[in-house]
């Protein structure tokens, strides 16, 4: 049988876990100690004591344990991994999640190292079985050996005197068993008092757990008082920037007299609506009927903004882009069956046409489009602004209440929301067919899907300011719900979303403006 042992390192630093607005933390760390009274309690337990284990990491031993902590937002993973050096083999690797909390931290590194040495000492036992086949072959060999012995025995007239010896030589082996025996004895002793310096461990442990708690509580409290910090020090920056935005406005104002700035900002006064300034629930509440788990709620401030009041056209978008690629045709119909990409070239060529700063710059090798904020071109809004222009103030699962009838948006009624079942026109309709919302926009329930700047993500926890979503993606955001889907679907919280390259004849933009 081999004498093995076994190198254990373990890497424990310290874990900070944030969470605003209220954000724990834990700090805590293990050391070798721990770990071998840990591993060689465990090779006790099970009658394996006599392996020796190796705690210094020589880089001799034959076996090799790691063990290591991921932490995450609100656990951490535990992995333990058994290697056999010699064969260059993993006998053991498992990963387990944990709790923060210490003693759970603890129980689960216990019963990670339970499996390891488990799988360590089923792996001695088939090594084991492989040296009884090997002992089994010794046997028969020594066998045809004796009968050699015996044979010879006749010739050796001395055997009885060697017998003497032999048995002589067993009696001082078995005064020897005796004396290992006691050693064992003592061996035993000495695993008594090591469990009870364990349990005065885990007392000390206890006492480090409380005082943790307290540590968490006073920087609960200190997080608290930074979040009203922050929000004093953002509610000053909003007011500046305000102030800064307002004096860039005057600035632009006074040096843009001519013929041309006329033109433009008379077809912006009479086709854009000037979104006011504000604070909004973004989401829905979790009552609200087909509520998809993407709406959770956040505070979102948003600047002031000029939106569409109604869909863009497909005059609008011929007279630009030269061509209709619309299904239905029509003038005043919404333009549809375009891509996120052909909306933003339209934002951009519309913008050059009146005489404005494109807001986007394209890249049609790479595929990939830049937003210049300070632009004063035609963009897409972002879906923070959609949600906020759509609502108009309200709270509601859409601006007229809790529920939406055919004869107030373009949709299919078909299926009841809320109790309430209407018609299907089954095809768009002109722009600006039903009644506006409170703040005078068209058509932001129905009719067509409208595209968005964001790329499609989780929403970020906490309030935010402007958010424009996330930085990279797959689908682009779409917005209001289009002719020939139901009305939870036309909900001014529902998000939708398709690759920026997807065209539908239920799929349209609306343009905004900073």
């Amino acid at each position: 049988m081999k004498k093995f042992q076994i190198v254990c390192i373990l890497c424990l630093g310290a874990v900070i876990y944030a969470q605003s607005p209220t954000q724990l933390a834990l700090d805590f760390s293990i050391d070798k100690q721990y770990m071998r009274e840990l591993f060689e309690s465990t090779l006790a337990k099970i009658g394996q004591s006599h392996i020796l284990v190796d705690y210094e990491n020589t880089g001799q031993a034959p076996y090799l344990i790691n063990a290591s902590i991921k932490p995450e937002q609100v656990r951490c993973n535990v992995t333990v991994e058994l290697f056999d050096v010699e064969r260059s083999l993993t006998l053991f690797s498992e990963s387990m999640y944990s709790s923060y909390d210490p003693t759970v931290l603890y129980q689960t590194i216990q019963e990670l190292t339970d499996k390891a040495v488990n799988s360590l000492i089923s792996s001695l036992k088939a090594d084991d079985i492989k040296e009884n086949e090997e002992l089994k072959e010794q046997i028969a060999n020594l066998r045809a050996h004796n009968q050699e012995l015996l044979n010879r025995l006749v010739e050796f007239t001395q055997w009885g005197e060697d017998l003497g010896g032999r048995v002589n030589t067993l009696k001082e082996q078995n005064r020897n068993l005796a004396d290992r025996v006691a050693t064992l004895d003592q061996d035993n002793q000495d695993l008594g008092n090591r469990v009870a310096a364990l349990d005065q461990y885990n007392q000390n442990l206890a006492n480090r757990a409380s005082a943790l708690d307290q540590y968490n509580q006073n920087l609960t409290n200190r997080v608290a008082a930074l979040d009203q910090d922050k929000q004093d020090l953002a509610d000053r920056a909003s007011a500046l920037e305000q102030d800064n935005r307002d004096l860039v406005a005057t600035v632009a104002a006074l040096n843009k007299q001519n013929q041309e700035l006329y033109e433009v900002t008379s077809s912006l006064e009479a086709n854009f609506v000037r979104i006011p300034s504000g604070d909004f629930f973004m989401g829905s509440q979790r009552s609200e009927t087909s509520r998809d788990s993407d709406e959770v709620q956040r505070k979102i401030t948003i600047d002031a903004f000029y939106i569409g009041k109604a869909e863009v056209t497909q005059k609008e978008w011929t007279l630009v882009m030269g061509s209709n690629p619309s299904h239905f045709k029509g003038e005043n119909l919404p333009v549809e069956n375009i891509s996120w990409f052909d909306a933003v070239e339209y934002c951009n060529k519309r913008s050059l046409k009146e005489g404005l700063t494109p807001a986007y710059t394209i890249d049609k090798t790479k595929g990939s489009v830049t937003w210049n904020k300070e632009a004063d071109g035609y963009r897409l809004p972002t879906e923070a602004e959609w949600e906020y222009a759509c609502r108009a103030g309200t709270t509601t699962a859409f601006y007229t209440g809790g529920a939406l009838h055919t004869d107030q948006a373009n949709f299919d009624g078909m299926k009841a929301y809320n109790g309430v079942k209407s018609g299907y026109k089954e095809r768009s309709t002109d722009v600006k067919t039903y009644d506006p919302n409170p703040w005078g926009l068209f058509d932001m329930h129905g009719n067509v899907w409208e595209w968005c700047w964001d790329w499609y993500n989780d929403y970020n926890v906490g309030p935010q300011y402007n958010p424009d979503g996330a930085k990279t993606g797959v689908n682009r955001v779409m917005r209001g719900g289009g002719w020939n889907f139901y009305a939870q679907y036309l909900r001014s919280a529902n998000r939708g979303s398709n690759l920026p390259s997807y065209r539908n004849y239920d799929l349209g933009l609306r343009l905004a403006r900073p």
